[in-house]
């Protein structure tokens, strides 16, 4: 039987390039040139007044990250690849991927309540962004 789980910080490899992720209200702020190659780790700051997670999630061809969000459910071969998260304001986490991503279109989200108007999710008050792991 399970009888809770815990958050583990996971320090990132030596080798793999370390992509510093700012995280506020509502966005995340990073340079997507430094994803290019598919062999990173997202360092997750949270510099926000709410909790933030990072998901991170695979694209398929010919849909947006917004027409996935705002689909009844997530279209044919979108695919979950990690999360991360939630990180708590003003602390940090590494989002430590197993392997090299494949060249292809990704997008980081977060789904958390918006504590300020819990009616809302975090991705609709528009901290959700797309970037491409080129071949």
């Amino acid at each position: 039987m399970i009888e809770g789980t815990q958050d583990l910080d996971t320090d990132i490899p030596a080798g793999v390039t370390t992509v510093n992720v700012t995280m506020t209200e509502f966005t995340f702020d990073f340079d997507k040139t430094r994803v290019a190659d598919g062999n990173f780790a997202l360092k997750l700051q949270n510099n926000g007044r709410q909790p933030h997670q990072a998901i991170l999630l695979r694209l398929p061809e010919g849909v947006s990250a917004r027409q996935a969000l705002d689909a009844p459910s997530y279209p044919e071969g979108v695919q979950f690849i990690a999360f991360q998260g939630p990180v708590a304001p003003g602390q940090s986490m590494n989002l430590v991927l197993s392997s090299r991503l494949d060249p292809d279109r990704y997008m980081l989200v977060c789904f958390l309540p918006d504590t300020a108007n819990p009616s809302t999710t975090h991705d609709q008050q528009g901290m959700y962004t797309e970037f491409t792991v080129q071949p």
